[in-house]
């Protein structure tokens, strides 16, 4: 773990955003339609989970991220019901009018996810009472000012498992805005995350 005063970079966030072609332009609608066509094997309309996890490895060539299945699992949970759609299926599937959403979502949910594996320090995918309380210093750089780590941790595990999971700390990380020192990314589909 690094000190208080060395900021915690997350390599290649800003790469990363590049490449998911989130921006609100012609151009980037333009982008996320055709690549929206690359995610949609079955040329249906829809993108199956199946489809999201392969096209953000082969479409997005975003392999680390897609290695991350409960990011990209999250962020396909929360784009399939953030827009109104007609078509029966639609809360099973991504449609073209929640495709931005996803992308986003999984930028925001890869954040989480590096900064969940930093503070799980064992590797184990799931952060323990003395792994985050180790944590409260980077914390605290995060934009959190934690005093009774007890009522914190009891707050966030909300299985009562004695463990923190990945959905636990990315439920508590979006209600406390938990974001990187210098992390410019800001979009407002993120305030549907929950």
């Amino acid at each position: 773990m690094q000190s208080d005063e060395t900021p915690i970079k997350i390599p290649n966030l800003d790469s990363l955003t590049k490449k998911l072609c989130v921006e609100r332009t012609k151009e980037g609608f333009e982008k996320r339609k055709e690549l929206f066509r690359k995610f949609d094997k079955n040329n249906n309309g829809f993108i199956s989970y199946i489809e999201a996890l392969q096209g953000v490895k082969e479409a997005l060539n975003l392999s680390e991220v897609s290695e991350c299945k409960p990011v990209i699992y999250r962020a396909f949970v929360a784009a399939k019901n953030s827009q109104r759609n007609k078509a029966k299926l639609s809360n099973e599937f991504i449609e073209l009018n929640e495709f931005r959403y996803f992308l986003c979502f999984i930028r925001q949910y890869y954040e989480y996810y590096q900064m969940f594996s930093y503070i799980d320090t064992d590797g184990n995918s799931s952060i323990s009472y003395n792994e985050l309380k180790a944590a409260i210093p980077i914390l605290n750089q995060w934009g959190l000012k934690i005093g009774d780590v007890n009522k914190v941790f009891r707050d966030i595990d909300i299985d009562n498992s004695k463990s923190i999971k990945f959905d636990e700390f990315c439920s508590w990380a979006i209600k406390k805005k938990l974001d990187l020192v210098g992390d410019s990314f800001f979009d407002e589909c993120l305030k549907n995350l929950k």
